[in-house]
């Protein structure tokens, strides 16, 4: 879908938003959300005083929010944490220019937010297809695929490197059907989950990153609550 521009916001794609920032949004630690707006966060149905509790993900932490309707106005506050501990309160204090944070909704009640810098402004505004992501919990444990290590750049050159660009899954080859055009052209799928949020990893390009196609992605990702492997998209696409 094209970007659509609401006040403050753009549309990038179903699941991404992105709140192009203003001193009072993080001095408040708040910003009001559009009408046309509210089903994103899934709050078509609240009424005046009612709230709902959300997490926002940033930099491998989870920060509490909160959506709610005030005066019959729609808005999303975030703690001073949440501004302390990223990059917002630095943003704000040396007014360091255009720049944006990137709600991607990842599963129920959680999303992730991406603090955006004017260098990585445009890039980060196109719609974001290839940014799949998948969110669940397992009791105390939180998990999700995401796109932290598949769209960065060290991993999906070493994994292209490794692989091949052919897709593991359906064996589609961009360049085969589409010329110079597809040359080196693919999506690169982390096959695991990849921590629980308090916790790094090391990628081993090899074995926890592979290349798909575009379609083969989505499927593999399609439901939420359960990501595909490769093995199995393979035998959904043999019978």
């Amino acid at each position: 879908m094209n970007k659509i521009d609401i006040y403050s916001w753009t549309v990038a794609d179903e699941a991404t938003l992105i709140k192009h920032l203003d001193t009072t949004s993080i001095k408040y630690n708040n910003t009001r959300i559009p009408k046309v707006l509210k089903p994103f966060w899934e709050i078509e149905t609240l009424k005046d005083g009612e709230s709902r509790k959300i997490k926002l993900l940033n930099k491998l932490k989870l920060y509490n929010a909160v959506l709610q309707i005030r005066d019959g106005r729609a808005q999303i506050s975030w703690l001073a944490d949440f501004r302390r501990d990223s990059e917002l309160g630095a943003w704000r204090e040396q007014n360091r220019g255009n720049a944006a944070i990137c709600f991607n909704k990842l599963g129920k009640d959680v999303y992730d937010a991406a603090f955006i810098g004017e260098d990585g402004l445009e890039e980060q505004a196109e719609p974001l297809s290839t940014s799949i992501s998948a969110f669940y919990s397992e009791g105390e444990r939180v998990f999700f695929y995401g796109t932290k290590y598949e769209r960065n750049k060290k991993n999906r050159e070493m994994a292209i490197q490794y692989h091949g660009c052919k897709c593991k899954a359906c064996g589609f080859d961009f360049e085969a059907v589409y010329g110079e055009m597809g040359k080196g052209f693919i999506e690169i799928h982390h096959t695991k989950p990849l921590y629980s949020l308090q916790e790094e990893i090391v990628i081993d390009y090899r074995t926890d990153l592979v290349p798909v196609c575009s379609n083969c992605h989505r499927i593999l990702h399609r439901n939420k609550e359960k990501m595909l492997s490769i093995e199995e998209l393979k035998q959904l696409i043999q019978d």
